[in-house]
This record gives structure tokens, sequence and C-alpha cells, in this order.
């Protein structure tokens, strides 16, 4: 996934003559905690971030102070066409995207959580499809001895539904399972037989 699929355009711009003040009463008219900021040929320069905002209170700055003071200087800046994983690291709060016209737009931690959210749910999706299309029975548990995954054709040989079973414990639907000792001794056990009924 690029860049320019996950981006929010048209993030709001800030110029470094602004004072703090302003910027602040800007981000909260706006709703935004932080926002790029660009020259006059709307090229980037810097970053200022309610970060910069509470160092500012912390010090006691002159809030009418222009915010190219604190703003920070030495970002990283994105392609629209660039690859989400070729520049996604651990702390990353907000990525400016730029093209050859200037600042596009702008990949906060919100837009970052919507994509793991959404490839969450694609892989579990499809993860679920291909362990309900099996012919061979899988049920699997958690640390709590919960089971979490019922799938087909354990419905089918243990005439149960999975909406019945699910979250429920091992031993309270399956005595016999034998997988809450697997659990705590961490020994795999192989052709176990349980009972139903």
């Amino acid at each position: 996934m690029n860049l320019g699929e996950i981006m929010s355009p048209n993030p709001v711009l800030l110029r470094p003559e602004q004072s703090i003040r302003e910027t602040v009463t800007l981000f909260l008219e706006r709703n935004i905690d932080g926002a790029p900021v660009v020259d006059e040929n709307n090229q980037i320069i810097g970053l200022f971030t309610k970060t910069h905002l509470y160092r500012a209170i912390k010090e006691s700055m002159d809030m009418l102070q222009p915010i190219e003071n604190i703003m920070k200087r030495d970002i990283i800046i994105g392609h629209p066409d660039e690859e989400i994983e070729d520049v996604l690291y651990p702390g990353l709060g907000r990525l400016p995207i730029a093209d050859e016209t200037g600042i596009v737009g702008m990949i906060t931690r919100t837009d970052l959580a919507r994509v793991f959210l959404e490839s969450y749910r694609n892989i579990s999706s499809e993860l679920d499809a291909i362990i309900n299309s099996t012919h061979n029975m899988i049920v699997s548990v958690d640390k709590q001895s919960r089971i979490r995954v019922f799938n087909r054709a354990a419905e089918k040989l243990l005439k149960q539904k999975a909406e019945n079973v699910k979250g429920k414990l091992i031993d309270d639907v399956y005595p016999t399972s034998r997988l809450t000792n697997i659990i705590k001794s961490g020994h795999v056990e192989t052709v176990v037989r349980i009972y139903r009924g």
C-alpha cells in the first residue's frame, strides 16, 4: 500500500512567522495536533506539533513568538508513491507527504491505526476462509483455555455450532480434550480421544 492511498489530503499548512498562540487557535479550530510548516513556495521547512506547544508552556515562552523558533526542522518526508513499509518505523507520529509541487498530504497515527485495523480485518477474514475450507477439524484455545477457533469441520464432527462454544472453556465443553494440560505442560500429545455425550 502506498502513502498516497492512506494519507489525509490537503493538510493544514503553517507559515514560519505564525505565532505560537495563532497556531494553537488553528489547532483547536481544525481539531489537529500537528502540521507541516512551509515556505512561500509550499516547500516544507519544518513541523510544529502539540509537543512543541507543551514545551513552550513548560518553559514559559512568549506565545507571540514565531513557531519557526521552536519547530522541528529535521523531519522525514514521504512521497505519495512510496510504500508504507519503506518509511514506517516505531514512534512515527506524523509524516508529511510531498511531491514535486509541495505538500499534498499528511499521515497521522489515526491514519496508521485505520490502515492496520483494515489490514488486520483482511488477514483475519482470509485466515477464517482457509481454516473453514479444510476438511480437518481445527479447535484452538488461548492461554486461558478459552475456545477461539472452531472451524466448520469441527462443527460437523462435534455437532456443535462455533457461536455456541467460542469463548467458553474447553474443559467445560469437552472435558476429555486434554488441551488445558497441553497448555500447562507445553508437551505435545498426539492421538488423544475426546468423548462427547
